[in-house]
């Protein structure tokens, strides 16, 4: 399932999660070059760009490009499939990573690519939208009071500020991994129904909030 995900797609038509069998049973076929995809499935698939990134710095490493570049263009299909759940900046960043990442692919399989610096700006940049656009849509359904899908969206807003700033340093600067930890420790329990406190989750979200801008200030003065 997951490599016809990341590699046939054209396009994805997202659909509620709030459909019954029946209801779903009853939807129109997804034109021809589009996938029908329940919403909630995609969150699913959260961690994925970060794995085919990491397999693809891996593979650059070992001197295996034709590997490399597939990874790439694994981790690019997987942003197309939030971008299609994303609005406004969220959408254009993730969109502006993906055509980036799939440039890098064919770069990357030509053997241009002579300097790893010029992959790990181009993820810093990916992760960074990643984040955001976790983030985001956290906040949205927090505010139609969906504990459960809040949660998994703050956890891959905090999973991908963690992972995402490996590729501006190896050190993170002095309270980020607190504030990421705390993030994940909320949204478990959000996720859970273990009684999350409003005013921890509050905090949570300025923390991560505060977190995520200091990693947008450090990616946009990265060379593209």
């Amino acid at each position: 399932m997951k490599s016809i995900i990341a590699s046939l797609f054209v396009a994805v038509v997202l659909l509620s999660s709030n459909l019954t069998p029946a209801a779903w049973a009853q939807t129109k076929p997804a034109p021809d070059g589009y996938v029908l995809v329940e919403e909630d499935v995609i969150i699913t698939f959260a961690d994925e760009p970060k794995q085919s990134i990491r397999a693809a710095v891996s593979a650059y490493l070992n001197r295996q490009m034709r590997t490399a570049a597939t990874e790439i263009r694994k981790a690019a299909a997987y942003l197309k499939l939030e971008a299609a759940r994303a609005t406004g900046d969220a959408k254009k960043a993730l969109m502006d990573s993906v055509q980036e990442l799939e440039k890098l692919a064919g770069d990357v399989q030509k053997g241009a690519v002579t300097d790893l610096k010029e992959m790990q700006n181009a993820f810093a940049r990916a992760e960074h939208a990643l984040a955001r656009h976790h983030y985001l849509k956290a906040m949205e359904l927090r505010a139609k009071n969906d504990a459960q899908k809040t949660g998994r969206e703050l956890q891959a807003a905090a999973d991908y500020v963690d992972s995402g700033q490996v590729w501006l340093t190896q050190k993170m600067h002095e309270g980020v991994a607190d504030t990421v930890n705390e993030a994940r420790r909320v949204a478990a329990k959000m996720v859970y129904g273990t009684g999350a406190a409003a005013d921890e989750v509050s905090k949570a979200f300025d923390g991560l909030g505060k977190e995520l801008d200091k990693f947008g200030n450090s990616v946009a003065g990265l060379k593209k």
